[in-house]
């Protein structure tokens, strides 16, 4: 962390090795991270296993990623926040949320996992979505 940078109590969340993340970052990580190890643990992801529910498993990973880079800055006081960019970042991350999503029921026809397991993971991505999109207006309206 930069010395002349204090992390914002209000906007931060903290990852394992303490780095500071903005909590929605956290929440998607920790949602790909669950389900990705659910299905290591049943074998899914050799090199054998069902290419749907690696791209699904991707998507997710990458959500987090995109919304690291658009949000963990706020993480930080002092930090000027342009709206426009936020907004835009997160607009790439819907994206990839979406095909998410989409997977969802591509993975749940073949019955690769549990229904109770998908229907969770599936509920956790909608909550994301309904946290981003509110974000997206928030910063909209310079109400930050």
């Amino acid at each position: 962390m930069a010395p002349d940078l204090e992390p914002n109590p209000l906007t931060e969340g903290g990852d394992e090795h303490g780095h500071p993340q903005h909590p929605l970052t956290l929440r998607a990580i920790k949602i790909s991270i669950g389900l990705w190890r659910q299905c290591k643990k049943r074998g899914l992801l050799d090199d054998t296993g069902d290419e749907t529910l690696r791209n699904m498993l991707f998507q997710t990973q990458v959500t987090g990623a995109k919304l690291a880079g658009a949000l963990n800055s706020l993480a930080y006081r002092g930090e000027d926040v342009d709206a426009g960019f936020v907004v835009a970042n997160l607009k790439r991350a819907l994206q990839y949320l979406h095909q998410a999503i989409a997977a969802v029921g591509t993975v749940k026809a073949k019955n690769l996992l549990p229904i109770q397991d998908l229907s969770d993971y599936h509920a956790g991505l909608f909550a994301l979505r309904e946290e981003i999109l509110a974000l997206m207006k928030r910063f909209r309206k310079n109400q930050w």
